[in-house]
């Protein structure tokens, strides 16, 4: 266990009020935003459910005696009655948004969104509707103007959507390039998605041929052909 002052500074918190625990006993309880200098730094003993979508830099999470690196692009999950413990990189500085959810006591959910707490980083990607919907909350809740129903949707929303991201953690690499493809308005090229997906480019040749018995490359051509037929 580290020994270090805690220090939230940089750290806002905007409360969703108590009305909506009359409604649900699963909601948003709080949103908060971290503009971190550099020096952030809190360790406890977590008591609900806490998801932070890191915007920009890394730092260090302890969690149950385990260590990661969470940093820009990933979401971290901490999970009640967890011991745990993080801290920002001072050369690359944190800059997160967090959202804190009332759930009961031994609630099941968890165990059903196949959310666990050995594993308590994703990657949900930059187009999850995740992040949209904790910018939204972020904005709604700080205006004070809503409705005791909105931080129990959010709270759902957000649970809808770990679960669509870790599910999407288990599907194989090729499937997960093929889906790119397949969604994109324009086909990425190999570049883009050796980038996209944090991997070499020989990695998703390889991985797509193995697969589909058909090179990245070819398949991303026969798209083009089928969007320019499509056209005529």
């Amino acid at each position: 266990m580290l020994h270090r002052r805690t220090n939230t500074e940089g750290q806002d918190v905007y409360a969703s009020g108590n009305m909506s625990e009359y409604f649900s006993d699963i909601y948003v309880r709080s949103i908060g935003e971290l503009r971190s200098h550099g020096n952030f730094f809190y360790e406890k003993l977590n008591l609900e459910l806490n998801v932070h979508l890191v915007l920009s830099g890394k730092g260090t999470l302890i969690y149950d005696d385990k260590t990661f690196y969470p940093q820009s692009g990933d979401v971290f999950v901490l999970f009640p009655h967890h011991y745990c413990c993080y801290y920002d990189s001072p050369a690359s500085p944190w800059r997160y948004t967090w959202a804190n959810i009332a759930l009961p006591e031994n609630s099941p959910i968890l165990r059903n969104l196949c959310i666990q707490p050995g594993t308590p980083i994703i990657t949900p990607g930059e187009d999850s509707e995740l992040w949209n919907i904790v910018r939204k909350a972020g904005k709604v809740i700080r205006s004070g103007s809503f409705s005791p129903l909105f931080p129990v949707k959010t709270a759902w929303d957000i649970l809808e959507q770990l679960s669509i991201n870790r599910q999407a953690e288990n599907t194989p690499l090729a499937e997960k390039i093929k889906n790119r493809i397949d969604s994109s308005e324009y086909p990425p090229d190999v570049k883009a998605l050796a980038e996209y997906f944090k991997v070499d480019r020989s990695t998703i040749f390889r991985a797509f041929k193995q697969t589909y018995a058909l090179s990245v490359k070819s398949y991303i051509d026969e798209i083009k052909f089928r969007n320019v037929c499509d056209l005529l």
